[in-house]
């Protein structure tokens, strides 16, 4: 994985996943934690493969920037609970003929690697009254991505993830562009109270590229079967431009949340 600094302590990432790692994530004295080759190249081009084999059947949602599969909370929020938790089992379902010819599950992967390292429970979020949540969407893009922050205390009111008190995203880097695709991440944290801030619709959280003005920043560009994990209340943004033809930008993803009793929730 390139990463591109200016050579501050802030900007230097962690390369290993461990509880001192993610909890200086959480704190924000670290830009990311990286693990590299989480899935082999062939893992990866088995789930790029199938990917292209069943996203006609499974896609849930193609916006101006990427196509979706499986219901993420943030296009699917809708305005009950009743009209998101419809739509994860269905999700679920979409996922499992992509994920048993990729003969792996990128999400229990996750999960099994957290439980190692963290000392309470991890495991994918539940609703009570309503069941899971969907954790493990796809997303494919061939564009740039609008600078954003993720932080569900400010977009779920009522839903249990609106109860975390931290908030971090993981992707895993099925394939990439050959000259773009960067992420970077800005040192100015969006204040946990206070309410959301940006504009978007429903749970969308844009910011105006004047929020991180003068802040530090990360940049990285993934390789196929890294895993990044970065604090989704830092600003972010995705960078592709110029792509081939033939190219995308494939990734498997969550968000996890620590609630306050330190146990970690994931959801999409």
């Amino acid at each position: 994985m390139d990463e591109m600094t200016n050579g501050s302590k802030w900007q230097r990432p962690a390369h290993d996943l461990s509880q001192k790692s993610l909890q200086a994530l959480i704190a924000g004295d670290i830009p990311a934690v990286i693990i590299r080759r989480f899935a082999t190249t062939h893992e990866c081009a088995a789930f790029c493969d199938a990917i292209r084999r069943y996203a006609g059947q499974a896609t849930h949602a193609e916006t101006a920037r990427m196509t979706l599969i499986g219901a993420n909370f943030s296009n699917y929020g809708g305005e009950t609970k009743a009209g998101y938790f419809d739509l994860v089992d269905p999700s679920y379902e979409a996922l499992r003929p992509i994920l048993a010819d990729a003969g792996f599950n990128p999400l229990a992967r996750m999960i099994e690697r957290l439980s190692r390292i963290w000392p309470a429970n991890v495991e994918v979020a539940h609703e009570p009254g309503f069941g899971r949540y969907f954790a493990g969407g796809i997303k494919t893009r061939a564009s740039s991505g609008h600078l954003h922050y993720d932080f569900a205390p400010h977009t779920a009111e009522g839903f249990a993830i609106g109860g975390i008190t931290d908030q971090l995203g993981w992707n895993l880097y099925l394939d990439m562009p050959k000259t773009t695709g960067e992420t970077t991440t800005y040192r100015r944290p969006v204040p946990r109270d206070g309410g959301k801030i940006g504009t978007g619709p429903v749970r969308a959280l844009n910011l105006e590229a004047a929020y991180v003005d003068g802040a530090e920043s990360f940049t990285f560009k993934p390789k196929s079967g890294d895993v990044a994990i970065i604090n989704t209340r830092y600003p972010h943004d995705i960078t592709v431009e110029n792509a081939g033809t033939d190219e995308w930008r494939a990734q498997t993803s969550s968000f996890i949340g620590r609630l306050p009793d330190e146990r970690l929730i994931l959801w999409s």
